[in-house]
């Protein structure tokens, strides 16, 4: 395993079939937490599944943003907010992320 992705949660959408899966994958082998994320009916479950089974880090989220902050807040160890309203448009997520201390762009 490489620690490339060590202490760094990563958000995959469409984490439960095709390149999405590939991708959760890669990132957990590399050291990164994974949310993988899908629609209802995909099979987002099988995929965290198997990234824990081989000693990873990963969590199923279903859903938009609502549970995809409670999956960040799991795998970091605490409670995550809502990303704050700006006057530029929305809120840039990774940017939000990086403020909660997840994840840091260094």
């Amino acid at each position: 395993m490489s620690t490339k992705l060590k202490n760094k949660v990563a958000i995959v959408t469409g984490g439960g079939t095709g390149i999405g899966e590939a991708i959760c994958k890669k990132f957990a082998r590399e050291g990164a937490k994974v949310v993988v994320n899908g629609l209802p009916g995909d099979p987002i479950e099988d995929v965290a599944r198997a990234i824990t089974s081989d000693g990873d880090e990963a969590i199923a989220c279903e859903g938009g943003i609502t549970p995809v902050k409670g999956a960040i807040g799991t795998l970091a160890g605490g409670e995550v907010s809502t990303p704050p309203p700006n006057n530029l448009g929305p809120p840039s997520f990774a940017g939000w992320v990086e403020g909660q201390g997840v994840a840091e762009d260094k």
